[in-house]
């Protein structure tokens, strides 16, 4: 079967797709096309984010992949062991968001779904049942944010009701009583965000209104005194735009960037320099973006990306190389773009996507910052390899570039296991560990005509970002024509890092049959 150079495919947006050749190869009356195209903007609007819960932790990559280290433990001999203990494990795909209780997960889907994995004792993960979770099962549809508590969970959904479920002892569900509640019951409307601490929970309606309920021995919400509320109570303070609701103190971040914090204080956890708890909202710190709250320790992260930790340092949660209690915040780490505050231990998202956790992790754990890299490095490790000291320079070694000048750009070079700095078209063949895919027409008499589609991957654990997609069309140029291939898979292994992968698909040798690999990178 001859194969023609076709040309450059310029039909989607430049900026946003980057055409690169086409192949064809023809036989017999049908003309099968093999077109490879890239995004280099991420494929999922997730935001990576990290929660910390009582003995474990999440992580929500760029890409959607939602990880779960640590274990779920219900006392006594019962616990959950998420992978080694270690090592995150994937739980989830097309998440958006993520939040732990003490002994349960929330996940947030792209699609409004939200599932939870974890210990149910009270019904945290409302799913109807007391029924222990070792994988995520789905609650409820139509859910815009997540919020776990210690021991329950609210949901709110795109209308602004918001929808509670677990723990209810201390009246935090906000529903008028003091039930526990296995599938989550309406409790509010007009609702913008809310949080959700041990036993209590905090509330922040449109008209800008804060709200909370729940146990209020130690002052924690705010109201002025340590008498728990019989209904949901109006906490005396304005402008506020965050929540963060910990074991038995909560803060209130306002629009100008100030914290407030009120509620128990022996361990130093409310950073105003003293172990007196508060029972009224005390302004304590300046140029806040974020806040993380958990047992006795807080976490702040400035505008600037530094990470400000205080309160109480067991197991060096608050991450500053010690085990002295820190009754002021002190500086911790700059360029991080999120923080989360689990009960024995602190998680550190950097800007660069790693992510940095100290403190009693596990059983095994070092009270010592531990580098967890959970999401992919782009291919920088490539470039530096492959590029040396060009690295550095986009219009060599950036995605784009085709620095030997053979029309496949650096990341289908990458993708396809090509040199990028040697020109190279070849297609990959049954034994070949590197090419561009390939595309042939296969006819017997016992099933007729295939077409088979042929192409190397990166394998998932070496993966640095890069997805594959198999793609069929009969239409190409209409929008929307491009259908993904659901069907079985031949994989083969060709080393530690690369894959073979094999595709077989009835066709009509009358009629026209297009076949495409996407290749896309997170950044």
């Amino acid at each position: 079967m001859p194969i023609r150079y076709i040309g450059i495919d310029r039909n989607e947006p430049v900026g946003k797709h980057v055409g690169v050749p086409l192949f064809a190869m023809a036989s017999y009356t049908a003309r099968i096309f093999c077109l490879l195209s890239i995004m280099i903007h991420p494929i999922r609007g997730a935001v990576p984010a990290v929660a910390g819960g009582g003995s474990h932790s999440v992580y929500l990559q760029q890409d959607g992949v939602a990880r779960v280290g640590g274990y779920y433990s219900g006392g006594g001999t019962f616990k959950m062991l998420k992978g080694d203990g270690e090592t995150p494990v994937v739980v989830l795909n097309e998440v958006t968001a993520v939040s732990a209780g003490v002994n349960h997960s929330l996940f947030l889907k792209e699609d409004g779904s939200v599932w939870a994995e974890g210990y149910n004792r009270t019904g945290e993960l409302g799913d109807g049942t007391n029924t222990a979770r070792s994988a995520p099962v789905k609650v409820m549809d139509g859910v815009r944010a997540i919020s776990a508590g210690g021991f329950h969970s609210f949901f709110l959904k795109s209308d602004n009701t918001l929808w509670a479920a677990g723990r209810n002892f201390d009246g935090q569900l906000a529903d008028g009583t003091k039930t526990d509640r296995r599938t989550p019951v309406k409790v509010m409307e007009n609702v913008a965000a809310m949080s959700g601490g041990w036993f209590l929970s905090l509330f922040l309606k449109i008209d800008g209104t804060v709200l909370a309920m729940g146990d209020n021995s130690s002052g924690q919400l705010g109201l002025g005194n340590n008498v728990d509320p019989v209904t949901v109570a109006t906490v005396p303070i304005t402008g506020v735009v965050g929540l963060a609701a910990g074991s038995d103190h909560s803060f209130f971040l306002k629009s100008d960037g100030t914290v407030w914090a009120t509620g128990y204080n022996s361990s130093g956890q409310l950073g105003d320099g003293s172990r007196t708890s508060r029972r009224t909202p005390f302004h304590i710190l300046d140029g806040i973006k974020a806040v993380s709250a958990a047992e006795n320790h807080s976490l702040f992260l400035t505008y600037g990306g530094e990470v400000l930790a205080v309160g109480s340092n067991e197991f060096g949660k608050l991450g500053d190389g010690t085990t002295v209690p820190r009754l002021n915040p002190v500086s911790i780490m700059t360029g991080v773009q999120a923080v989360a505050a689990g009960r024995h231990h602190s998680l550190f998202l950097k800007t660069d996507g790693s992510v940095l956790a100290s403190g009693f992790i596990d059983k095994e754990s070092t009270p010592l910052p531990v580098p967890i890299h959970l999401v992919p490095d782009s291919g920088e490790s490539w470039r530096q390899a492959e590029f040396d000291e060009q690295a550095s320079d986009p219009a060599v070694s950036g995605w784009t570039a085709d620095p030997d000048g053979d029309g496949v750009p650096n990341l289908l070079e990458r993708a396809f296991n090509m040199p990028p700095k040697a020109p190279m078209r070849d297609l990959v063949g049954p034994d070949s560990g590197s090419g561009l895919p390939s595309v042939v027409l296969e006819t017997s008499v016992f099933d007729g005509t295939n077409l088979v589609a042929r192409y190397v991957r990166l394998r998932a654990a070496e993966n640095p970002g890069f997805r594959y997609a198999l793609e069929f069309s009969s239409a190409p140029g209409t929008a929307g024509q491009w259908n993904p291939w659901l069907g079985t898979e031949i994989v083969e292994s060709i080393d530690g890092k690369w894959q073979r992968v094999t595709v077989r698909k009835r066709t009509d040798s009358a009629t026209e049959d297009f076949v495409r690999v996407r290749v896309t990178v997170t950044p």
